[in-house]
Order: structure tokens, then C-alpha cells, then sequence
């Protein structure tokens, strides 16, 4: 079987869905570009890049257990003590405490899953507007929006409203809550 690296492990961000809570380890793997499943190609893996997974993820689900134990972000906790990588987690939670506490890097994909998955879980999603715009956009979508912004940043407001079928008004707090201008 052909060797894969860490590029390979990479996820299908369209494929990943966006419950509200995943199992601490998938939510640090995915913090870190890893597909939840890596182990399964762990065989094929260079060396180099399996340590370099754990190199990452080791420290990271260290600090999380550590502030679970304070912050009670985990669903159902039901115990003070012995917390593990697959308790559940709420990933909107999860990705701001990485983010303002932490300072983690992590791919816009999987900011933008949390973001959506924690807006879907508080308000239903209508069809269109009266103008016939539609209110918000899937995770893939923003995903996609956003990295059409990175990839050319001369994109405007009103091109990527059109090109996604929502307003500007909703573009532009999409991008600025995503920290790009």
C-alpha cells in the first residue's frame, strides 16, 4: 500500500457534518487538520508524520482534560475526575476556549463548523428572505466562501453575497467574525 503524509489526513470538511458535541479527541484532531479516523491509516503513515500527530495532539488533549475539570465544558460530566478523550464536548465551546485561551491555530473549516453548528442549534433555518436571499449558509458554504476571500482577497462583499445567494450585510459579519477583512 502507498505511503500517505499528514496532507492525506487532511478532512473532507464537506463530508464531516456538524453535530453540536463530538468526543474531545475528534475535536482535537480536527483542530489540527487530522481526519477523527488517522489510526486506521497509521500503517502507511511515515513515521515522521505519526509522531508528529501525537507531537501535536499529546499536549493539546493535555490542556483540554486540565480545563475541563474547571470549566465544565463537557456534556453530561457526571464526574470530577478521570475525564478522557472521548468524553463529549460542545464544539462551539470547545473552539472559542481553543481559540481565547489557547491561541490554537486551527483551519478556518473547522472554526466556521463550530460557528454554524452552534447558530443552527439556536434559530431554525428559513428557505429565503423576502428578497429572496437566503438568511445563512451551510458549513461547506462558508467554508468555501471564505477561502474563495483568502485565496483572492480583491473579492467584494457583493460579488461573494451573489455568488452565494445572501446579503453583504451577512457576508461581511461572516468574514469579520472570521477575522478576514
Amino acid at each position: 500500500m502507498e505511503k500517505v503524509g499528514l496532507k492525506d489526513l487532511a478532512p473532507n470538511w464537506e463530508s464531516i457534518g456538524k453535530p453540536l458535541k463530538r468526543p474531545l479527541k475528534e475535536a482535537i484532531l480536527l483542530s489540527l487538520n487530522i481526519i477523527p479516523d488517522w489510526e486506521s491509516h497509521r500503517k502507511n503513515l511515515p513515521s515522521k508524520s505519526d509522531l508528529q500527530i501525537n507531537f501535536d495532539y499529546v499536549p493539546r488533549l493535555q490542556l483540554a482534560i486540565e480545563w475541563a475539570l474547571e470549566s465544565n465544558f463537557l456534556v453530561n460530566l457526571k464526574r470530577t475526575k478521570d475525564i478522557t478523550e472521548n468524553d463529549l464536548v460542545y464544539l462551539p465551546k470547545f473552539v472559542n476556549w481553543a481559540i481565547t485561551k489557547q491561541n490554537w491555530e486551527m483551519p478556518i473549516e473547522f472554526r466556521a463548523m463550530a460557528s454554524v453548528a452552534k447558530s443552527d442549534a439556536l434559530m431554525p433555518i428559513k428557505a429565503s428572505n423576502k428578497r429572496g436571499r437566503r438568511p445563512s449558509l451551510t458549513e461547506g458554504e462558508i467554508a468555501k466562501l471564505i477561502q474563495m476571500r483568502i485565496d483572492k482577497p480583491m473579492l467584494s462583499h457583493d460579488l461573494l453575497a451573489d455568488e452565494f445567494g445572501v446579503s453583504r450585510r451577512y457576508v461581511g459579519g461572516l468574514l469579520k467574525k472570521h477575522g478576514i477583512n
